[in-house]
């Protein structure tokens, strides 16, 4: 199970939903806003995650996607109630992954669209 994987397993039982549900094509918000939450936490805690590889791991979803994604979560992320929520689930999400993955600062390198390709 790769870490992006784990994160979406993770939010998804969080949401109550299933894990290919959230990564599917649907556009209904009870799928959206799990799946928005997954995107920015890979983001944020995963080193190399780009934003090509992240929209690739949701669905073969566009890279602008994960970055509109992102905003979004960001954006909800002012609102205290939803910020203290995410804040409990991300703690519990990086609990998981592997220390040696986690983003610390500035990575030292990124995917690239090569790399996604293979």
């Amino acid at each position: 199970m790769t870490r992006m994987s784990q994160i979406q397993t993770e939010v998804s039982d969080f949401y109550g939903i299933d894990r290919a549900e959230m990564v599917g094509p649907s556009r209904c918000r009870m799928f959206v806003l799990p799946r928005s939450v997954a995107m920015a936490m890979s983001r944020e805690l995963i080193a190399d995650a780009s934003y090509i590889a992240i929209g690739s791991q949701f669905g073969g979803r566009d890279h602008s996607t994960a970055i509109h994604a992102i905003k979004r979560v960001n954006e909800w992320r002012k609102d205290a109630d939803f910020d203290a929520g995410y804040q409990d689930l991300r703690d519990r999400v990086a609990a998981r992954i592997s220390p040696m993955f986690r983003r610390q600062g500035t990575p030292m390198f990124r995917t690239s669209r090569k790399e996604i390709a293979q």
